[in-house]
């Protein structure tokens, strides 16, 4: 199986939107009653060091990390997937291929990156129309169904700090021959 770093990010935020999943990811410890196999029971421990460090001079000490999954597998090396929170924002990263003790840091860089040069802003009203006229029939012309695609009034749009909507232009463009399913 092979999976790119952008389908990780997908497949976390999916998960993540879900509040059960997320409560469970963010759980640093978590008690499972007694088995035939562990009859007083098992502790098992979240060991992603962004969630879980708590000394601020320790290099993985992120608060607004709040959940992930670190991983390792022979092929992908050291993984982690990671969930940050901070100002009404929501991240995730990705490190496939991570140095060891090294990736945790890298994780904490690309948030430290994305929060501090990125900003939401909300679309104007006008802008939700999502197609014009012209467009409209391009894409009725290549037989795409319209009725698919929205954008939703509450969707942020992330932009490089100092970025205003005015700088902003929005086209439409086929994907190139063979990229994607049908429709």
């Amino acid at each position: 199986q092979q999976v790119t770093a952008r389908e990780l990010a997908l497949i976390a935020k999916a998960a993540y939107d879900n509040p059960t999943l997320l409560e469970i990811s963010k759980a640093i410890t978590y008690e499972l009653p007694p088995l035939k196999e562990t009859p007083d029971g098992q502790t098992i421990k979240n060991d992603h060091r962004l969630v879980t460090t708590t000394g601020e001079t320790i290099d993985t000490y992120y608060p607004p990390a709040i959940a992930g999954k670190p991983g390792y597998l022979i092929k992908s090396g050291n993984t982690a997937i990671t969930y940050a929170e901070q100002d009404g924002r929501r991240l995730i990263t990705v490190v496939l291929k991570g140095v060891k003790a090294q990736y945790f840091v890298d994780c904490k860089k690309m948030f430290i990156y994305g929060f501090a040069d990125f900003e939401n802003h909300t679309l104007p009203e006008q802008e939700l129309k999502i197609f014009s006229e012209t467009e409209l029939l391009d894409l009725q012309t290549r037989g795409l169904n319209t009725s698919l695609v929205s954008v939703s009034s509450d969707m942020p749009l992330t932009l490089p700090k100092g970025t205003s909507l005015d700088d902003i232009r929005r086209t439409i463009t086929p994907l190139p021959e063979g990229s994607h399913p049908d429709n």
